[in-house]
């Protein structure tokens, strides 16, 4: 895994912040299962929970299953390759590394050398464990700022906001052709 070898980043910081990062939202996630499994346990109902599984064909409509898997493949991808990077930095030599499908549930592993990983200090030996969940939490953040600011992102390919609705096609003959205010695009 040459990526990690590189010195051209501070990899030291990334991942540094990336424990830190990570251990604020292992303590976070432990008070939001937490909470969840007691209003599960108490039988509130699903608008007061704080969050709700996700469950195909219950909460999840069936036909976004292939959307739901692709992004879980993809979670899981981002996610073996922080550790493998971060390995690589540590000098801790990645064996393997590859996709899986598990019945439907897609996944990827990263097999790093576990003498390496046992000569290592506590403190880089952490950097290897959090960089998969400090990738997902900068996949995460990626994700929100795609959908908040689209039209910043995507105006250079010519996306507009706010421009109103565009009327592609209108059928010969239509009650709606000729109206004010409807332009065809061009």
């Amino acid at each position: 895994m040459h990526t990690g070898r590189l010195r051209l980043f501070p990899y030291r910081i990334w991942f540094g912040v990336g424990v830190l990062i990570s251990l604020a939202l292992m303590a976070t996630s432990c008070v939001l299962l937490t909470v969840l499994a007691y209003n599960t346990l108490a039988q509130r109902p699903a608008n007061e929970q704080v969050l709700t599984p996700v469950v195909p064909g219950v909460n999840l409509p069936s036909n976004h299953l292939p959307y739901y898997l692709g992004a879980l493949l993809l979670c899981g991808i981002f996610h073996e390759f922080g550790h493998a990077v971060a390995a690589a930095r540590e000098d801790i030599r990645v064996q393997a590394a590859g996709i899986f499908v598990l019945g439907v549930y897609p996944g990827a592993f990263v097999d790093l050398n576990s003498a390496d990983l046992a000569l290592v200090s506590p403190a880089r030996r952490l950097r290897v464990f959090c960089a998969g969940v400090w990738h997902n939490t900068v996949l995460a953040l990626g994700a929100i700022l795609l959908l908040i600011r689209p039209a910043w992102l995507l105006a250079p390919l010519g996306y507009s906001n706010a421009s109103g609705a565009v009327v592609t096609w209108l059928a010969a003959g239509s009650v709606l052709s000729g109206q004010q205010g409807l332009y065809r695009a061009t």
